[in-house]
């Protein structure tokens, strides 16, 4: 069964994986507090006080942190995938504070901020892998620039 949601006269998938991607590297936007977040910006990886535990990512909100009427997929890492995640598979580490900050007041504020969020367009899945973690086909997806205009979110930052 598909299941779409109907947003500004376009259908979203239920489920659909988005990312800021290259053919090198998937943006990965997570909220760290302070204490976890300035040494790993300093040392551009993930350093003490973060342990090397089960990471679990957080479901897709809108610019006003309501819940979406659709799903991204949440990924939690444990053990060898942590491991790799945190001493290969990282390339660069930012704090985005500031940034999210801005947007939030700008939210706030009744402003239009989709334009400014990060380029997330739907990310191209195998056969077998969009079978495996229950994704929408790629023929059924919207096209990157509707997926740009229409389903970016920001849940992310370095707590203060």
């Amino acid at each position: 069964m598909r299941i779409f949601a109907r947003l500004s006269g376009m259908n979203v998938p239920y489920r659909q994986i988005r990312a800021a991607y290259t053919d090198e590297s998937i943006t990965v936007y997570q909220a760290y507090d302070a204490a976890i977040a300035g040494p790993a910006v300093a040392a551009q990886r993930f350093v003490a006080p973060f342990r090397m535990e089960r990471i679990q990512w957080d479901p897709e909100r809108g610019v006003g942190h309501d819940a979406l009427p659709y799903r991204s997929i949440q990924i939690g890492l444990s053990g060898e995938a942590v491991r790799r995640y945190v001493t290969e598979w990282t390339l660069g580490i930012a704090d985005i504070t500031d940034r999210v900050r801005e947007l939030h007041a700008a939210v706030r504020a009744g402003a239009d901020v989709r334009a400014l969020l990060p380029a997330e367009r739907p990310y191209p899945l195998t056969g077998e892998l969009t079978e495996t973690v229950g994704a929408i086909p790629a023929e059924s997806r919207i096209s990157p620039t509707e997926a740009l205009l229409e389903t970016q979110s920001v849940s992310v930052s370095a707590s203060p």
